[in-house]
């Protein structure tokens, strides 16, 4: 059992330095890559210093990303996210000692530069994580995002063939590209991209994705050594190998060049390009890590990746690296090397870093002997692979004006640059969210209070007459993000009320309980909105705002000083508020008193019912007493001949929060003696009170010797909770 346990972990051991052998040749690849596109033109000596600043940030990152990470898989790579933006900050910079006719400080300035951005990146990364900000940070709407990085991918792609022929990529430029000489140069690496594309759409494995790479070197020197009888020295100076100087390295270069020679200003320059690298890293890490979760069905703590990011980015950074974090392909990919339950899932990481170091002590001296059109095609294999997902992938998922502004974005890019397609970007995420939430009604729901009542229960006379004028009330529930793109929705709404009851609406309730925040922009409409309370007469009611909507008001003098403007906490209140201040406008009287045989004879025109007494008890509560409380038994039903009662519902901070409140002509306690539940609410006194009580023994001997007068008597109850329900139902959709 031993041996076989012993064997089973070889194997596994074995599986995860193969995996882990792949994975570090193919950041190998990534460095070299990355840096062809970054140490050009001028830059060019400086080729190997730059692979081995990129390859050491990036052993030290594929060490710790899979022990630090909540998942133990994540295979830890340059990102191509930035990469643009580093080539233009390296090539903006390279520029301006070129108009100087200086390069002393050159090397060190640009290494000072990456530093900044990497570092930079990294805090940003650690500053989100730290204040949990991964589900909010992510701001602009998909389609913009999409554009920039096709835009990504074709700055790559487009880099790729102007390093394999020093040829930029235009209209005018295009028929060059075919010329015998060029066309040997980028032809071979276009070849080597379309492999690596087609393995990768097949969905091969590792090794047939390095086998090709290995193929394509092999080949190369069988038809151009072995074939053509071409020496390495004319491969190398007409650019078919890489043409640098492998004794220099890092080291030599940051002892032997002074930090004094840094061009600050030049650095200065570029800020806007390092607030770049930092936008398109951040945009990158999140819609990666999400995405792994999603092809992985797992939940990892976006938080905690973006703090562990963070700080492998800062150290990357004072290492002279690029942007890293996770690789989703190399991810996927060891998850499928992985057997179940396995007892150490980092190892393939580990092993890739540790043959990274390998490579940066040995490996490095062959980098003379690569072709060219092997990074070529690499970095065609990156580019596209962006393009694709930001173009081909997304046509079917998205509607033709989102698909329409992926082609902007990436059309800009293409014509005028990165810096053009980000403002070009930006305004069409205002245009896109202005639309967007335009789209969206700001109102909700509206109601009057024909439908709508407070939780105080009336006597019946006076409950029905406010809901026969309910049009004195006008209840609006705004919701979603209050602009000036919507606000608009809600003045013509009053405009148009207003036409239809001009003489009876008195009371606007605005209730902001679903509005997720409102714009400065939208105070023009408030402020028109409260001239037309001042100048109809009707009283604008504000409820449930939150702090932040508040205090922008008051800045604006919307709610500062006036009578037409009232602010309550609950929508209760404020319902409370209107009923009672239009009784009184309208000299309308409660009765305080409505005897059980008055309201049955109301109800019901019938003749003599006095003798209901013989069956119910007259019983008085003070103001305060508590008439039952929770859970007490059900075993009596009142009726409220005067004063009012309310319901309190017992929560589970130990306060108690009010149901509604019943006055006289009504019944209470009457579902839970009928159903014989336990009390479900405390009842307290609002004022002295004088109730009728029905126990059980009471209704059997009604039930038993007056047939008719039970009918009666359930009737009303029927008719009283039937007008509840519906008073409720109102209140219920009012405030949902």
């Amino acid at each position: 059992m031993a041996i076989r346990l012993n064997r089973t972990h070889l194997l596994f051991v074995l599986s995860q330095l193969s995996a882990g052998g792949f994975f570090g040749l193919y950041i190998f690849f990534l460095c070299l890559s990355f840096a062809s596109l970054i140490y050009i033109g001028d830059l060019k000596p400086y080729f190997t210093v730059g692979v081995g600043l990129i390859l050491i940030s990036a052993i030290m990152s594929a060490f710790v990303l899979p022990l630090a990470s909540e998942r133990k898989t994540s295979i830890s790579s340059p990102q191509s996210d930035a990469i643009p933006m580093y080539m233009l900050m390296s090539s903006a910079i390279a520029g301006t000692f070129a108009t100087q006719h200086v390069t002393t400080g050159l090397f060190v300035t640009v290494f000072t530069a990456i530093v900044i951005a990497t570092t930079s990146t990294g805090l940003v990364f650690l500053l989100i994580g730290l204040f949990k900000g991964a589900n909010s940070a992510s701001f602009l709407p998909y389609p913009v995002t999409a554009g920039f990085f096709a835009g990504i991918g074709w700055l790559i792609f487009s880099g790729s063939l102007t390093m394999l022929t020093k040829i930029k990529v235009t209209y005018v430029s295009l028929p060059n590209f075919f010329a015998l000489p060029t066309l040997l140069h980028w032809l071979p690496a276009f070849i080597c991209f379309l492999l690596l594309y087609l393995c990768e759409r097949k969905k091969r494995g590792m090794y047939e994705l390095l086998s090709i790479l290995f193929l394509a070197i092999l080949l190369f020197y069988l038809v151009a050594v072995l074939v053509l009888h071409t020496p390495i020295t004319t491969l190398q100076a007409n650019g078919f190998l890489l043409n640098i100087t492998p004794h220099v390295t890092a080291h030599n270069y940051l002892t032997d060049l002074s930090f004094r020679a840094i061009n600050w200003q030049a650095i200065l320059h570029q800020s806007s390009t390092i607030l770049l690298i930092i936008f398109f890293s951040v945009s990158g890490i999140l819609i990666k890590l999400s995405g792994l979760d999603i092809f992985l069905k797992t939940e990892t703590d976006l938080n905690r990746e973006l703090r562990v990011a963070g700080g492998i980015n800062i150290a990357c950074g004072l290492l002279g690296g690029i942007v890293e974090y996770a690789s989703v392909n190399n991810t996927l990919l060891n998850e499928k090397t992985q057997r179940k339950n396995s007892p150490a899932p980092y190892l393939a990481g580990l092993f890739a870093s540790a043959f990274c170091l390998i490579l940066f002590f040995y490996g490095l001296s062959f980098v003379v002997y690569l072709p060219t059109f092997l990074l070529g095609g690499i970095l065609m294999f990156l580019g596209f692979s962006l393009i694709r997902k930001g173009v081909i992938d997304t046509y079917k998922k998205m509607e033709w004006r989102e698909y329409l502004i992926v082609l902007i974005i990436l059309s800009v890019v293409i014509h005028y640059g990165i810096f053009q397609s980000v403002i070009v970007g930006i305004l069409i995420s205002i245009m896109f969210f202005v639309i967007t939430y335009s789209r969206f009604n700001v109102i909700r729901d509206v109601f009057t209070g024909e439908s709508l009542s407070s939780n105080k229960q009336r006597e019946p006379s006076v409950q029905r007459w406010l809901s026969q004028h309910g049009n004195y009330l006008l209840y609006i529930k705004l919701q979603s993000y209050i602009f000036f793109g919507n606000a608009q929705i809600l003045w013509q709404e009053l405009k148009y009320r207003l036409s239809i009851d001009h003489d009876s609406l008195r009371y606007v309730i605005c209730d902001f309980h679903t509005v997720v925040g409102i714009d400065s922009s939208a105070i023009t409409t408030f402020t028109r909105i409260k001239q037309l309370a001042e100048k109809e007469k009707f009283t604008l009611i504000f409820i449930e705002m939150s702090k932040t909507t508040h205090t922008l008001m008051k800045k604006n003098s919307i709610i500062h000083d006036n009578d037409c403007i009232r602010i309550f906490s609950t929508y209760d209140e404020a319902l409370q508020w209107c009923e009672e201040e239009y009784i009184i406008s309208n000299n309308l009287v409660s009765r305080s008193c409505i005897p059980l045989e008055t309201r049955l004879k109301e109800l019901y025109a019938v003749g003599d019912v006095s003798r209901v007494h013989q069956y119910f008890k007259e019983i008085r509560i003070q103001k305060g007493e508590y008439l039952y409380h929770t859970n007490d038994p059900s075993d009596v039903l009142y009726y409220i001949e005067s004063g009012y009662l309310t319901l309190l519902w017992d929560t589970y901070h130990d306060d108690k929060k009010r149901l509604r409140t019943v006055g006289p002509g009504n019944t209470i306690g009457e579902v839970g003696f009928y159903l014989q539940l336990p009390r479900p609410a405390t009842v307290i006194a609002n004022e002295d009170c004088v109730l009728q009580v029905l126990t059980m023994e009471g209704k059997k001997r009604m039930h038993q010797h007056d047939r008719e007068l039970m009918i009666y008597f359930d009737m009303l109850v029927i008719n009283i909770l039937s007008e509840r329900v519906i008073h409720s139902w109102g209140r219920q959709n009012a405030h949902v």
